[in-house]
């Protein structure tokens, strides 16, 4: 009777733990294990006796997001795979593949279902990319557009699996700019296949998928060897200006999107401009939508050289990397991290008026010109 006796409370007390930990909060002062989740939690749904249909599903996910050691086991789910089978936990987003190198499923579902561009959406890109340069010519304002390849296709070999040569969407596009119009549009996968073969530091990092420092610089270099055909004037950073720092850090993005970022470390070979003479200063509060850092979307730097030309730059992650260099020449330069969407932005080309304007545009996500320009241009005829 009295083993029943206490059987009946080990039992209650049991039901109460999560009670008990969501007050006192027990589980995450013990187990530490921050949230990698590249998402917003569930929140404690409000209770509203006039609209209860939608609280059980709200309150489900609310449970689902906050179960007690959630992130503990979460955690050791995510090494297991890592560690022991040597497999993505998240398999559907990133892969692991030769010698720890890291890849995206984004461009991957490109290549295996061969999403190559249409003669349609190759005029419709030209004439969209010719409709921007037009209206920058009415500003005295030059157009250029750089597409950033994939980090599997600039290093195939360490990605497990067999890479076709099509469809080159980037490519493709090129080509036909160049056969049906004078577009200044400008694949960059020659340039890092051409550098690679120099036996250089790596050109994209192995647990994320941007290009590295270096590579953001060889980048860079590129951009203002083609711009300075229409700008002599402009300053050209060269190694020579560069200090080298060499550390090793914790993995990158895709790392951290599996949640073991601190199991794959990565190798940094930091480029940075031994004195510099631009200065970033206050933003001017453009306006931009969705759920982003302002402090990212906007920045402005001014030079100490007023004689140099001004430039504004469509960017995408892709174009943090370039911050650095790009803002040492130019007398201005405004970064515009538009979330992806590569429109036009003609409010604030309006605004800054600058002599170019440069499209940073990641290849696995070319088509999102189309789609929000699209957008934009109902959007202006409905007004």
């Amino acid at each position: 009777m009295t083993f029943k006796k206490y059987l009946s409370v080990i039992f209650l007390f049991v039901l109460f733990i999560p009670f008990i930990d969501k007050v006192f909060n027990i589980s995450d002062t013990v187990f530490k294990y921050k949230n990698n989740e590249k998402r917003t939690l569930g929140k404690m749904p409000d209770v509203d006796i006039n609209y209860l249909d939608g609280f059980p599903k709200l309150y489900e996910q609310y449970v689902n997001d906050h179960f007690m050691l959630r992130s503990f086991l979460i955690d050791q789910y995510n090494n297991m795979c890592v560690k022991l089978f040597k497999q993505s936990p998240v398999p559907n987003k990133a892969y692991i593949g030769i010698d720890d190198w890291l890849y995206l499923n984004n461009y991957e579902y490109n290549i295996s279902h061969k999403v190559e561009l249409s003669e349609q959406q190759l005029k419709n890109f030209v004439e969209e990319l010719k409709r921007r340069r037009d209206f920058l010519k009415q500003q005295n304002c030059s157009l250029y557009v750089y597409i950033v390849p994939p980090k599997i296709k600039v290093y195939p070999e360490y990605g497990g699996r067999r890479v076709p040569n099509e469809p080159d969407q980037g490519a493709s596009l090129e080509a036909y700019a160049k056969k049906n119009s004078d577009l200044p549009i400008t694949y960059l996968l020659p340039t890092f296949l051409n550098k690679k073969k120099e036996g250089t530091p790596l050109l994209y990092y192995k647990t994320d998928n941007h290009w590295s420092n270096y590579g953001g610089f060889i980048a860079y270099a590129k951009i203002v060897a083609d711009l300075k055909k229409d700008f002599p004037m402009l300053k050209s950073l060269t190694f020579n200006d560069l200090l080298v720092k060499d550390d090793t850090a914790d993995g990158g993005n895709t790392a951290q999107m599996m949640g073991v970022e601190s199991y794959f470390k990565e190798y940094h070979h930091r480029l940075e401009v031994k004195k510099r003479q631009s200065t970033e200063v206050e933003r001017k509060g453009y306006s931009f939508v969705g759920d982003f850092d302002k402090n990212e979307f906007e920045k402005q730097y001014n030079h100490e050289n007023k004689a140099l030309p001004s430039v504004l730059f469509i960017r995408d992650s892709f174009g943090g990397a370039l911050i650095p260099y790009l803002s040492e020449s130019f007398s201005h330069s405004t970064f515009i991290f538009d979330v992806w969407r590569y429109q036009s932005n003609e409010e604030i080309i309006l605004s800054e008026k600058p002599s170019a304007v440069v499209y940073i545009i990641y290849e696995p996500l070319l088509l999102n010109l189309l789609d929000h320009s699209k957008k934009a241009l109902i959007k202006n005829h409905r007004r």
